[in-house]
Parts: structure tokens; sequence; C-alpha cells
């Protein structure tokens, strides 16, 4: 997406406002949370102590009943009765029943029971209903000695008994008339956890309590609205069962009311600061826009005059700053332009006929080698008198006619164009090319290796691959001349869908700073080359879509790649 130069100087006035500002506001932010933050540190490690100290003591003071009531007469009395009897009679047990709820109240508890040796409720406090029931696993279950979290029916006034939170001791009843080894007669004694035990950890707008069990909310103090706990510094003290586990949770939290009140104005401020900023940039980057663009606007203007040619425009030049300075400048680019223009013309005419030049002289050059080797060739077999004589005959006279023809076909193309022939592409077995252009080459002087695999079909002018082909195999033979051991390998590959052609040699290779300008027009190692054959065989190479490459050290000889796309269906 492009942006004018006004849109820019906008934009850079308005970041050069906002930026200030944001990294302002942040670093406030950061340095109110902290302070607030260690503040409601200091705080929830207090309640959190507070809570910790309450729990401890709710848990002490349940066992200390169960223990006093543990040794009173009502469970005496109940388990003298199973030792002497095995049972209680109905009518005390409609005694005991009838004084457990005061005995309960007057205690200040609000769970009480006594279970019998045979595991049955003998009476119940906080849900005479209860009695007669069989509890089951009592002794093994109720956590004997120590006190408990766990849940219990409480009757309610409205005759209802919902499970409620408490925490409950069990202990064995004790008596000197009591014989030691008798089945243990059982008390059961606790407090519910109701919204008192909450208020009393509850500070108005410094700490928030709840209590929490099953990942649900247990008791809502007052009736006031839970604040969510995740939102600011909170802590939870466990509530174990019987089991030593967790069972419920008290949680305490410190809202951070003030802290997101303090904030959110700084937010709103800076908001508030950056809006008025970003307006303030906007007109002032539009005001110092509009004066620079306005000269550049001309200069644009004066640029597409010269580019659609018309080299003679002026621009006007106004005021003495760097604006005027460079429509100065630019009135002088014009002028000179318009002077070197003619000589360039002349130049660029001299040059392109030359080109063509150099490209028809070294484009029959080649064609001139096969040529020359087939009658050499026919020039050996004649005078040996070699039995094919006929068909070597036949064979180096089709060479000398394609090649006649290819040349036929260069040198009529530059003269019409003056540049590379368009390719006419078809369907090409690439590794029938490269066959039929070793067939020039058997019996040279050196050797050929050839690896010549299976390749896909590409679509590609014959003659210009060929052409390809025998150039990239004329610079190796170039290369390797004048060594005994000098060889060439030319190797044929599939290659991601494509086609594959490799020519190694082991000469004079090349540097490999020169690499990037081997295929360059007028590049040349050689003290006899032009300059050309590389960059055709680059062109021809581009034209059919494919990609050349080359490798090689100095004195360990080069390889040349040529890849080339499949045929796709």
């Amino acid at each position: 997406m492009k942006f004018s130069l006004r849109t820019r100087f906008t934009a850079a006035f308005a970041l050069a406002a906002l930026i200030p500002i944001a990294a302002a506001a942040v670093a406030a932010r950061e340095l109110i949370q902290r302070r607030y933050r260690a503040d409601y540190q200091r705080a929830l490690a207090l309640a959190r102590a507070d809570a910790e100290r309450e729990v401890k003591r709710l848990y002490t003071e349940v066992y200390a009943s169960a223990a006093g009531f543990a040794t009173a007469n009502l469970p005496v009395q109940i388990a003298l009765d199973f030792e002497k009897y095995g049972q209680v009679d109905e009518g005390k047990q409609r005694d005991y029943r009838d004084t457990a709820p005061s005995i309960m109240r007057s205690l200040g508890l609000d769970v009480l029971s006594v279970i019998g040796p045979d595991g049955r409720v003998i009476v119940s406090g906080h849900w005479p209903g209860r009695a007669g029931a069989t509890e089951r696993g009592a002794a093994a279950n109720l956590g004997l000695g120590r006190a408990y979290l766990t849940r219990e029916r409480v009757l309610g006034p409205d005759g209802a008994t919902p499970q409620r939170l408490a925490v409950a001791a069990t202990m064995r009843v004790s008596s000197e008339s009591l014989q030691p080894d008798a089945a243990p007669t059982l008390v059961v004694v606790g407090r519910t956890l109701d919204a008192h035990f909450v208020e009393r950890l509850y500070r108005p707008g410094l700490v928030e309590v709840r209590l929490v069990e099953d990942g649900g909310f247990e008791l809502v103090p007052g009736g006031r609205p839970w604040s969510d706990s995740a939102r600011f510094p909170h802590a939870e003290v466990p509530l174990l069962d019987v089991a030593g586990k967790p069972r419920a949770r008290v949680i305490v939290a410190v809202p951070d009311t003030e802290l997101h009140r303090t904030l959110r104005a700084l937010t709103f401020g800076a908001i508030g600061l950056a809006g008025a900023g970003l307006l303030l940039s906007i007109l002032l980057g539009l005001l110092v826009a509009r004066r620079i663009t306005r000269g550049l606007g001309t200069l644009t203007h004066g640029a597409q005059a010269v580019a659609s040619g018309d080299l003679a425009h002026r621009v006007p030049v106004v005021g003495a700053d760097e604006i005027a300075e460079l429509a100065v400048a630019f009135n002088k680019m014009t002028s000179d332009l318009g002077e070197a223009s003619d000589r360039l013309v002349h130049a660029e005419r001299i040059a392109a006929w030359q080109e063509i030049a150099r490209r028809i002289a070294h484009e029959i050059k080649n064609p001139l080698t096969p040529i020359q080797m087939s009658m050499e060739t026919l020039q050996r077999t004649y005078r040996a008198k070699h039995p094919k004589l006929d068909e070597i005959v036949e064979e180096s006279t089709r060479t000398v006619l394609e090649e006649c023809t290819r040349l036929k076909r260069i040198v009529t193309e530059f003269s019409q164009f003056a540049r590379m022939p368009k390719p006419e592409l078809a369907p090409c077995d690439l590794g029938e090319v490269v066959s039929a252009a070793l067939a020039l080459y058997k019996g040279g002087a050196v050797p050929l290796t050839q690896e010549l695999g299976p390749v896909p079909t590409v679509r590609a002018d014959r003659d210009q691959l060929t052409q390809v082909v025998l150039n990239l195999l004329e610079n190796a033979r170039d290369a390797v001349a004048g060594r005994d051991d000098g060889k060439i390998s030319i190797r044929t590959r599939e290659a991601g869908g494509g086609a594959l052609l490799e020519i190694s040699d082991n000469g004079v290779g090349f540097d490999p700073a020169v690499q990037g300008k081997l295929f360059a027009p007028y590049f040349t190692t050689k003290h006899s080359g032009t300059g050309l054959g590389l960059a055709i065989v680059q062109r021809i190479v581009t034209d059919h879509g494919g990609k050349i490459s080359a490798e090689g050290e100095p004195g360990k000889g080069a390889t040349f790649k040529v890849t080339l796309p499949g045929v796709t269906a």
C-alpha cells in the first residue's frame, strides 16, 4: 500500500505526539499498580492469618466441647445402661431425647448425638428424628479424638432438615464407672458453619470472605453480592474432613476496587490527552506537508513531462530553500539530458548494429563446428575405404544439411528482428536431443561419459534446445583442450517434476569471483571468445521457462546445470 508524503508527515507527527503520552501512561500505571499491589499483599497476609486463627479456634473449641460432653451425665448414663442391660429402656430414651436439644443449646453447639455400642443413634439434639437409626461405621469413620469437617442434617424452624457444613468431633464416653474393655458409646458434637462464622472475618470495603465447598459458594454473608475473587488478590484456608483432605475452603480476598478506579481515571485521562495531541499533530503535519509537497508536486509534474519525452520542460524556481535548489538542479539535469539524448541515440544505433553483428558471427560459428567435424569424418572414412561408407556419408550429409538449415534460419531471423528467434514450443524429448548432439562428437579426441536417465517430456524448440546442448559441449571441449586426461560427462535425470541436464568437465574451471558474470553478454575467459555463447544459452533457457546455473573451481573443472519444466497435463 502506497502512502503520500502528506500522509507520512501527518503519521510521523501523530506518532511523535502519541508515543510519549502512551509511554508515560504505561509507566504511571505500572508504578501505581506496584504500590497498590504491595499494600494488597500485606492486607491479604493479615486477612489470611485472621482466617487461620478463626478456623483453628473453631476446631479447638469443638474438640474441647466433645471432650467435655463425653464425661457428662447424659452420655455416661446411656453407656451404663448398655453395660448393664445391653440396651436403653424406651422410657429413658424418650427422656434423653427430650433433654438433648436443651443440653445442645446450653453447650453452644449445633450438633449433638449419642451413638450406642450397637451403632444406633440414641439421641440427636440437632435432628431428633434420627434417633433409632443406625450410624454405619461410626467408630471407624467419624474420626475419634479430633475435629473434622463434615455435613450434618439439622432440623430447621420449618421442620426441614437440610444438610449443613459443620466442624464436628467424636469422642468415646468415659467414666470411672464404666468397664475399660466395654464396647464404646460415642458422642458427636459440632458447630455449623454459617453466615455468622463468615461475618466474624468480614471487613467492609477491606476484606471479603466466602465459605466455598465443591466448587460452589456455600454462604453469602448479609446478602451482599460476591465479587469475583479472580480479579483481585485472594488466599484460601482449607477445612479438613475426617480423612485429612480439604473438603471446603475459606476464601479471603482484598478488593482492588480503588486500584481499578485509579487506573480507569488514568486511562481516560491519557486517552483525552492523546486525542488532543493527535488532533494537534494532524493539523501541524498537514501544514508542514502542504508547504513541502507543493514544491515537490511541481517537481513531480516536471519529472512526468521529462519521462514522456519533453526534455525542454522547466520547473519554476520559488524561494531559496532546499526545494528551490532541487528545482535548479532538475532544470540543469533536463538541459543536460537534452544535449546527451542526441549523442545517446547515435551511440545506441551503432551499439545495436555491433550487437547484431556479434551475435550473428557467434551463432554462425557454432553450426560450422559440427559441419567441419562431419566433413572430416567423411574424409577419413573415404580414405580408409570404410565398409560402412554409404551409411556414414548419409549421416554426415544429413548433419551438414540440418546445420545449414539452422544457419539459414538464424541469419534470416537476425536480419528481420535483430534478436534471437522466438522459440516455437512443442513437446520434445530432452534425452533424444542430447543423444543426437552426442552423435556429432563420437570418435573425437575427448572421451565422453554419458548417463542418460529417463526425463519428463518438455515443451521446447528442438533447434534452440540443440543449440544449448552444443554450446555447452563446445565450452566443455574448449575447457579440457590440451589436457591428456581431459574428459566430459553428460547426465540427464528427473528433478522436481522437470528435466535436468548436467554437463561437467575436468578442465580449467573458473574463479568463484566471476561466477555472477558468466552469463553476462561479452564476458569471456577465453582469448578467442566473443562472450555471447553463455548469454545466448541463458536467454534460450529463460525463454523456455527454465533455469541455468554453474559451479566450478580453478583447475578442477566446471558443471553447468539446465532445468526445464515438464509438460503438465
